[in-house]
């Protein structure tokens, strides 16, 4: 692999507010408890990016994102970010054009890089494509603790040759979409936060006739069902990777709830 390529991952999150982050949890885990366990995915998530990073060797130049929201909650993601991820505020009025204006800003600074290197010169900056140099942008979201690597280090591997790589999550909506090239329309009329949110994304990607890889389906945590299925993800897995998330779920099942 050429050493020159290069990927950057992003992490999109908001600040673990109480009542402003896992709604649909509160109901039976409660609103401060809700909030807890986000700030335990956040975290866990952060592991697993760093995790999916030292294993790619030095093949892969790996660079790292928290956008984050709102604007306030910037000195809790600096804390957060320990000084080894950069930080970009979420722009945007819905999960659609916050994700698209991060994709098109990091392009920006991808050309600027270009151009400052002999190397990727030659490269035609204004056909969309990322080049030889820097390769691809990936957006995961901070509500699946639990993804294996391995889907990460997939998309990654597929966006060598696949325009955009997108992970299905089982509530209809995804957990990771990366790209190769920026299409300004694969967005367009997307239901957010439903479950055609997928459906309407891949129903775009189609009509731009973009070369799609899907990953294997996952899911997020934001309701009881993911719930559930997050506490049996758990009882199969090594518990060691997911302290956060495991540690908080254990309080919340309380006395009378035990299921570990």
């Amino acid at each position: 692999m050429n050493k020159n390529k290069n990927t950057k991952i992003i992490l999109f999150s908001k600040a673990p507010i109480v009542n402003q982050v896992k709604t649909r949890l509160a109901g039976f885990t409660g609103s401060l408890e809700a909030a807890k366990l986000y700030e335990a995915f956040l975290k866990d998530t952060i592991v697993l990016v760093d995790n999916v990073i030292d294993s790619c060797g030095d093949d892969n130049k790996i660079e790292k994102y928290i956008y984050y929201f709102p604007k306030k909650a910037f000195t809790y993601f600096k804390a957060l970010a320990k000084g080894s991820w950069k930080l970009s505020l979420q722009k945007g009025n819905d999960l659609g054009q916050k994700m698209m204006n991060a994709f098109y800003e990091q392009k920006e600074n991808i050309n600027a890089a270009y151009l400052s290197r002999q190397d990727c010169q030659n490269e035609d900056l204004n056909a969309g494509l990322l080049s030889t140099c820097h390769n691809s942008i990936i957006i995961i979201g901070s509500d699946s603790p639990t993804l294996p690597s391995a889907y990460v280090k997939d998309a990654i591997h597929a966006l060598k040759k696949y325009d955009i790589v997108l992970g299905p999550a089982y509530d209809g909506g995804f957990y990771l979409i990366g790209i190769n090239k920026i299409n300004g329309n694969i967005f367009n009329n997307v239901r957010w936060s439903s479950h055609y949110t997928l459906k309407d994304v891949l129903k775009n990607i189609k009509k731009e006739k973009l070369n799609l890889k899907l990953l294997p389906k996952w899911y997020d945590v934001d309701d009881y069902s993911g719930y559930m299925r997050l506490k049996k993800t758990l009882k199969f897995i090594e518990k060691q990777k997911y302290p956060n998330t495991l540690s908080l779920m254990k309080l919340i099942d309380g006395k009378n709830r035990k299921i570990f």
